[in-house]
């Protein structure tokens, strides 16, 4: 009887473990994986078109960037009235910025959320059937880099606001130690540089782009490369 009862509780325990696994072992209902959605360019484009999406929001290129964080150049979008502090932001360029400005939170969580979906993209691009072995179409080698100047436009930004920022160039995961400090300027700088200087040659000149200069294309890449390289150089006036 003390057998069956263990070897009862054997199988139970077996078949639970195995539900477990199949419980934990999930899909997305839709079947969107990576796997599916890497292994076709139609679909990387689409990605890629998330990212200008969230470029577009109130938060960083539709407001913030080119309105509220002006760094008081030259060649601002909108004028200073007076010399005090905004807590909107818009007076950024006093240099006299609060820590409780929800501008620069919002903008903060919205450029970090678009380097992360860019991260994604990059990540799946290096690990998809399309890429590897040596086999990436022009279109595929175009991609790659239109995703890379992306985020080290968003990246470029985020220092002229910031100065050193909080640098990931990987996916975030939920097991990740997201209390980390900042890096510096300069070392992400030389980074950015390196890195569009490897995408730059595989890229296409907007006159062979379908959406022309609306999106980025190898000329545009080409001025990206120069600019942080001012920055690094302590050109920029802000630095």
């Amino acid at each position: 009887m003390n057998k069956k009862l263990i070897y009862s509780a054997i199988v139970c325990l077996g078949l639970s473990m195995s539900s477990c696994n199949d419980f934990l072992d999930v899909e997305p209902p839709a079947g969107f994986t990576p796997e599916y959605l890497f292994e076709s360019e139609d679909e990387i484009n689409s990605l890629i078109t998330n990212v200008y999406s969230a470029m577009t929001r109130d938060q960083i290129y539709g407001g913030a960037f080119a309105y509220n964080l002006n760094t008081n150049t030259d060649v601002e979008m909108s004028s200073f009235s007076n010399n005090t502090v905004n807590s909107a932001g818009s007076d950024i360029g006093c240099f006299d910025v609060k820590p409780y400005w929800s501008t620069l939170n919002d903008t903060w969580n919205a450029v970090y959320s678009a380097i992360n979906v860019s991260n994604d993209i990059i990540e799946g691009i290096e690990n998809s059937p399309l890429y590897l072995q040596g086999r990436a179409s022009e279109q595929l080698k175009h991609m790659y880099g239109e995703i890379k100047t992306l985020r080290a436009t968003l990246y470029l930004d985020l220092i002229r606001t910031f100065g050193d920022v909080v640098f990931v160039t990987k996916p975030s995961e939920s097991t990740d130690n997201f209390q980390v400090g900042v890096t510096d300027r300069n070392e992400i700088l030389e980074f950015l540089i390196e890195d569009l200087i490897s995408v730059e040659p595989g890229m296409k000149y907007a006159a062979d782009l379908d959406y022309g200069v609306e999106r980025a294309s190898r000329e545009y890449c080409q001025g990206l490369i120069g600019l942080p390289g001012r920055t690094l150089n302590n050109l920029y006036m802000l630095i």
